[in-house]
């Protein structure tokens, strides 16, 4: 349970483009037979994980922010997972 929410959380997060993509690929997940806690953790990590932005993030926001925002961002994208496992 929890290791398929992290593991949804990982592959939203490495993931680049707009967070709308994250949809049709969501549909194909859910296609498969992937379990709907991994697929809310992808969509919500897609929407708040964003590596590609993170050295600007860096630049103007400093280190402390940008990693402390990266981790609460996976953190919350994880305990989604989770909790929409365990409810549906």
């Amino acid at each position: 349970l929890i290791a398929t929410a992290v593991g949804g959380t990982v592959l939203g997060s490495i993931t680049a483009g707009p967070p709308l993509l994250s949809y049709p690929i969501a549909k194909a997940m859910l296609d498969e037979g992937i379990m709907l806690g991994a697929i809310a953790a992808f969509i919500s990590a897609w929407s708040l994980i964003d590596p590609i932005s993170l050295p600007v993030e860096i630049r103007y926001l400093g280190k402390k922010f940008a990693f402390w925002r990266l981790f609460i961002s996976f953190t919350l994208a994880s305990i989604v997972g989770i909790v929409m496992a365990v409810v549906l």
